[in-house]
Parts: C-alpha cells; sequence; structure tokens
C-alpha cells in the first residue's frame, strides 16, 4: 500500500469480512479526502475467491483504474481507495487459480500486432497482402466451413484446434474463455499428447492480449544458448507464440492461442493476420451459439416461470366460504406473471373464521416460493393457535432461519368467532386495516401498533387486536399496492383517497365494494399498468345477522326430537312447510353422519350445531369431534360414492337439496346453505 505518506503489508483474514474505511473497528483504517468510514469491503466466497465489494455508489473503488461496486480480485490488481493505492497479493494457490499454469521463467517480447478485423473486407485486403494469400484464404475457408458444421461451443474449439495443429507447426494451444472473470481452457492440444491435455500458458502473452485487444505475435527477446547442445524436451521453452482476442461488440470473450518450442521464425506476422481473420471467425460463432443458448434458456425460464404462476394461482382461492350469511369480497390482480401478494380464506374449528392477507417482496420466482411457505406454515399452525400474534412469531421466526437475506413478508392475519363476531388480529408491518359501518358512515383505522415484517429479525414482537363487529360492519384489508399506486402525474392514491372511495361503496355488498374500488384506483391511474400486484379483501356483516347454537350428545335417539325442536325456528325466519321438509331430511342426515361416521357412535363426543339466518337465506353448520376424512375424495359421482359406503350416498342426498356445501379442511364439519326462493 502507498499514499498519504503511509506504506504497509495488510494480512486479509479468510474467515471474516475484512472492512476499509476511516471508522475506529474497521480491519484497515484509512484518512483523509473521500474516505467513507466503511469504505468497501473485502472476503473469501465459497469458492475460495477474494472478493471486493464497494459499500455505497457515491465511494467506488477503482480496480485496475476501473470503478466497481463488486468485483473478483486477482493477483497484482491494483486498487485505489482515496488518496491510498493498494496492490492485491494473492497466496501461491490463489494465484495459480486466476489461469492455467505458465512457465515462470521464460521472458518475452511483442514482435508485431495486429488490430481485429471489423469487417469482411477488412480481412480480404489484409490476407491479400500474405506472402501465400492462396493458401492462407484455403485455411480460413477450410475453418470457417467446419464452424458452419458444429453447433456445440466446446466441440467447436477442439476441431478449431486440430485443423490449426494441421497447417502450423504449433506444440502448444488452446482456446480460452471467461468463466467468473477467469480464463479457462474451454479446449486445448498438445503436439505430444494431442488435443485434451493439460498445457502451460504465457500469462504474461495472455495479459497483454486482453489490455491491448490486439492480435500479438511474440518471440524470444534474448537468444538462449542455454538450448544449443541438442537438448531434445527445452524445458518448455517458449520460443514464438500467437496469441489473439475473440471480440464480441467490442468484448473480449476468449482468447486463440499457440506457442512452440522450436527455434527460429516459425511464426510470421502473415500468420498472425490469418490468426486474427479466424479469430473473427470464430468471435461470430461464439455470439451465435450464445444467442440460441440465451434464446433457449429464455424460453425454459419462460416456461419456468409459467409453471410457477400456475400452481401460485392454484394456491389463491378458488371459491370463498362465507359462513352464516356474512359477506366476503375479494380482488387478486397482479402486475406480472408472478407475484408476492397472496390471501386466505379459512374455515377453522369451533365456529372460527382465519383471514390474511400478505406481500412478500419481489415479483419473481423465488417470491412466490416464500409465498408459498409462508402459506403453508401458517395454514399449519392454524390448526393449533388460537392467537394470531403467536401464529405470527412461530411463522417469522421459521422464515428468518429459511428466506434468503433481504426478502421479507408484510402480513395480516385475523381470526373471527362467527356467532359472537369477536374479530382477533395481528399485524407484521402490513398496512393497517380500515374499519367501516355503514349506518354512521363511519370509517377508521384499526390496531394497537404493528410488528416488524416477517423474515427480518427473530426478536419481532405481535401483539393481538380486537374488535367486535355489529350488522353493517365490517373491515377492509389491502396490500400497499393499492395506496401505492401512482396517477400519470407521479401523485399516489393514498389512504386519504382510499377513504373517500370506501365511503361512496359503504351500502353495496362486499364483493361490489371491493370491485368499486379497483375501478376507482384503475381511473385514478388512468388505467396504466399496475407496478405492483394489488390485494383487497373485505369482510362484512349483513343487515340482518341472527345466529343460534346447539349441543347434542351423540346418541342416535336424540335426533328426531331435536329436530322437531329446532323445525319451527325455520319457519319462523319465513321459510316454507316444503323447504322445511327439505331442511328435515338434510338436517337428519347431516347428523346421522356426524355422530355415526364422525365419532363413532362415541357418547363421549359431542356434536355442535349452528344456524345463521339472513332476509334470503339459512346457513346450517354442522361439527363433530371426530378424525375428519378426505375432503378431496368428493365427487358427484353417484356409482362411485355410493360403491364406498351410505355416508358417501347422504352426502350426495345433501348436495341434491342444499344450494351450497362445504367442509373445512379437516373434514370434521360441514357447512350448508339454501334460500328461501331456490
Amino acid at each position: 500500500m502507498e499514499g498519504s505518506g503511509t506504506e504497509g503489508l495488510f494480512p486479509l483474514n479468510k474467515e471474516k469480512e475484512n472492512l476499509l474505511g476511516s471508522a475506529q473497528d474497521v480491519h484497515i483504517p484509512l484518512q483523509g479526502n473521500g474516505i467513507a468510514p466503511y469504505h468497501c469491503k473485502i472476503f473469501c466466497d465459497g469458492d475460495g475467491d477474494w472478493i471486493l465489494q464497494s459499500l455505497s455508489k457515491e465511494n467506488l473503488v477503482q480496480v485496475n483504474h476501473d470503478s466497481h461496486m463488486i468485483t473478483t480480485l486477482h493477483h497484482s490488481d491494483l486498487l485505489k481507495i482515496g488518496d491510498y493505492i493498494f496492490v492485491f497479493l494473492a497466496d501461491e494457490d490463489e494465484k495459480k487459480k486466476d489461469l492455467p499454469p505458465q512457465n515462470p521463467n521464460k521472458t518475452t517480447t511483442v514482435y508485431a500486432r495486429v488490430k481485429t478485423f471489423e469487417d469482411t473486407r477488412k480481412v480480404i485486403e489484409s490476407l491479400q497482402q500474405t506472402d501465400r494469400p492462396e493458401t492462407r484464404f484455403s485455411i480460413l475457408y477450410n475453418i470457417s466451413a467446419l464452424l458452419t458444421r458444429v453447433g456445440d461451443l466446446e466441440e467447436l474449439a477442439q476441431k478449431v484446434l486440430q485443423a490449426i495443429f494441421e497447417e502450423f507447426p504449433a506444440d502448444r494451444g488452446a482456446i480460452l474463455i471467461q468463466k467468473k472473470e477467469k480464463w479457462i481452457p474451454l479446449a486445448s492440444q498438445t503436439k505430444e499428447d494431442g488435443p485434451g491435455g493439460e498445457i502451460q500458458l504465457s500469462q504474461s502473452i495472455i495479459n497483454e492480449v486482453i489490455q491491448s485487444g490486439d492480435g500479438v505475435l511474440t518471440k524470444d527477446a534474448i537468444a538462449d544458448d542455454r538450448f544449443s547442445g541438442g537438448q531434445s524436451i527445452v524445458d518448455l521453452n517458449i520460443h514464438s507464440a500467437i496469441s489473439v482476442p475473440l471480440k464480441v461488440e467490442k468484448e473480449i470473450v476468449g482468447i486463440l492461442y499457440i506457442d512452440t518450442i522450436q527455434q527460429g521464425d516459425v511464426f510470421t506476422e502473415d500468420d498472425l493476420k490469418l490468426f486474427v481473420a479466424v479469430g473473427m471467425q470464430i468471435s461470430q460463432v461464439i455470439q451465435r451459439i450464445k444467442l440460441e443458448q440465451v434464446k433457449r434458456d429464455k424460453e425454459k425460464l419462460e416456461l419456468q416461470m409459467r409453471d410457477a404462476e400456475r400452481v401460485q394461482q392454484f394456491l389463491i382461492p378458488k371459491k370463498i366460504f362465507r359462513p352464516g350469511g356474512l359477506e366476503i369480497g375479494a380482488k387478486y390482480i397482479l402486475s406480472q406473471g408472478l407475484g408476492g401478494d397472496y390471501y386466505d380464506v379459512l374455515p377453522l374449528s369451533g365456529d372460527r373464521l382465519g383471514l390474511v392477507v400478505a406481500d412478500v417482496s419481489g415479483h419473481n420466482i423465488s417470491s412466490a416460493l416464500v409465498m408459498c411457505m409462508t402459506r403453508s406454515l401458517i395454514r399449519q399452525l392454524f390448526r393449533s393457535e388460537t392467537s394470531p400474534a403467536k401464529i405470527l412469531k412461530e411463522t417469522n421466526d421459521i422464515l428468518v432461519e429459511d428466506i434468503m437475506r433481504g426478502m421479507f413478508i408484510t402480513i395480516f392475519l385475523g381470526i373471527l368467532h362467527v356467532p359472537s363476531l369477536s374479530f382477533t388480529f395481528a399485524n407484521g408491518g402490513h398496512p393497517h386495516p380500515l374499519y367501516f359501518t355503514t349506518s354512521k358512515k363511519k370509517i377508521e383505522l384499526r390496531g394497537e401498533g404493528s410488528g416488524p415484517p416477517l423474515g427480518i429479525t427473530k426478536e419481532a414482537k405481535y401483539v393481538d387486536s380486537r374488535i367486535t363487529l355489529a350488522s353493517e360492519e365490517g373491515i377492509l384489508i389491502y396490500t400497499d399496492g393499492l395506496v401505492e399506486m401512482p396517477s400519470p402525474s407521479g401523485r399516489i392514491l393514498g389512504l386519504e383517497n382510499l377513504k373517500v372511495i370506501l365511503d361512496r361503496a359503504l351500502a353495496f355488498p362486499a364483493q361490489n365494494m371491493v370491485d368499486f374500488i379497483y375501478q376507482q384506483a384503475l381511473q385514478f391511474s388512468m388505467f396504466a399498468p399496475f407496478s405492483d400486484d394489488l390485494t383487497l379483501l373485505c369482510l362484512k356483516v349483513p343487515e340482518v345477522f341472527r345466529h343460534f347454537s346447539f349441543e347434542l350428545e351423540t346418541r342416535i335417539e336424540k335426533i328426531d326430537p331435536f329436530i322437531q325442536r329446532i323445525l319451527p325456528l325455520f319457519q319462523s325466519h319465513g321459510f316454507a312447510t316444503k323447504k322445511a321438509d327439505h331442511f328435515h331430511l338434510v338436517l337428519r342426515e347431516a347428523l346421522m353422519n356426524a355422530m355415526i361416521h364422525g365419532n363413532q357412535k362415541d357418547p363421549k363426543k359431542k356434536v355442535y350445531v349452528t344456524c345463521y339466518f339472513t332476509t334470503e337465506k339459512a346457513y346450517l353448520q354442522i361439527e363433530d369431534e371426530g378424525e375428519g376424512f378426505d375432503t378431496a375424495r368428493m365427487v358427484d359421482d353417484f356409482k362411485w360414492v355410493s360403491s364406498v359406503s351410505s355416508h358417501g350416498r347422504g352426502l350426495l342426498l345433501i348436495r341434491q337439496y342444499m344450494d351450497e356445501m362445504d367442509f373445512n379442511n379437516k373434514g370434521n364439519c360441514i357447512y350448508m346453505n339454501f334460500s328461501k326462493h331456490t
């Protein structure tokens, strides 16, 4: 290191990050103008490579006169940080990784240079001025024909080397490509061992080509008397070499290299011109193969993205369960094919309903995978936890360990106890929900603070908030894609505008409400493409909402007396006698299934019945204490069901008379509803 009157040697620790800057706790302290407290860091990655990373865009470190945010360091690289100049010195093992092995005891000099050709006309003009133009055009033609027949890049490189060895007295040859900032042989050949053998190359010659961008011909700087006297191997000394860059749009993508241990003018400047022409041909083929590979990779990625989109769409509820006539509306719009938003409406045991709206950072496959992981964790925890705050805490602690650093999930999670309309919820960095009441035209934010988004820290804490809803009251949950939607002038929709739009929609049913809000947001943005996903979930209690709960022992003889007891309840809510007869038949089948197949006739277990009534519909919920069944096997094929059990026939009968029938995930609770006028 030199600069600011200081010099020294600073060993780097492979086991941790080495910080450079003006702060006191850095590994290499620096002072002076342009030095940030934490200016950059140097660390060793999992592959054993040394990485330099600037810690801000305003203070980029120069490596070999080019500014870098992040780059791999190689032996002898020059680093400029403020007024300081550093030389990066790799250990012996690391030096060998940067290039194939070289002969360290050889001095070379550049004998001739040739600029790379810009077009075919320049190639023709150059080769016409050589000593044997016909022969050189013939060699170029043969190699060009070879290039048109080979599609694989590695095979192409090996074929070209074989053709060159047939025409030139080379002892070693290679075509190098850059991979992870290192030059590695794509193909190699030696006169002694043939194709594919390990070879030693001159790093100084290759560096000269990389730095100048020219094709170079090198010869010995001094005649070497040690090799007179009949030595046959000549200790692998390079007496002459040709090395040319392979360029695609001025970028060096490869290097063509041959050398010889023979003394004398084995290679000439005219040979160099031919090699530059061959390099141009190879470069064009490399570009074509790379473009074809990019196309294949793009098609493969698009296929994977479509598959991921289908999986993600499959996980969004196709049918929203609405217990007891509660109104639930949802809107889910992706800004791109894959999104980070998701919502869920999940029937739970104990007359409860789970509601989730979440937003994963990003819009890519990683975001979609994190969304799937989060959904799975929450659904699992819903089975055992009744506190939204505890569910968020347990989910967060798992995600902190499993997701990539920098990713996070904002989330709102609530649990509604349907009979009491008590709504308990917790928030992890998500926009607070809007509570509204239709009769009083009141709209306000609800929630006692918010914990951090999921996936950031295990120290996160979350708290439960609770409200009790009543008729014509509800909750609107949304993602930030709604309130941050921009107008053409750059203004965002904002919370106050959202309140104004919601106020105009208070009289609408829940689904019409979210549809209206979405349309108004579209108009605000002048129908411009979305820059973020948008999710809306609305829960609303209808104007008339009455519920009745009952508990039965698991005794078959109790069924008919119970039905006779609650039939008048249905008739008193306006259901005709024929509807009551249907209700009698359905209720008896459902109770028989709960006691016989659910509770297995165990008298210690109970059956719970809840009835909900609105002005138009009756809702019936029957839950047993059994193990449940696989609801995914429910089908409409009567032959299949009847061949399994009378339980299946009972379910078909229920489906025949009910407007809707559904189950919870466990399969121990059935939900039914029917209309007065169907």
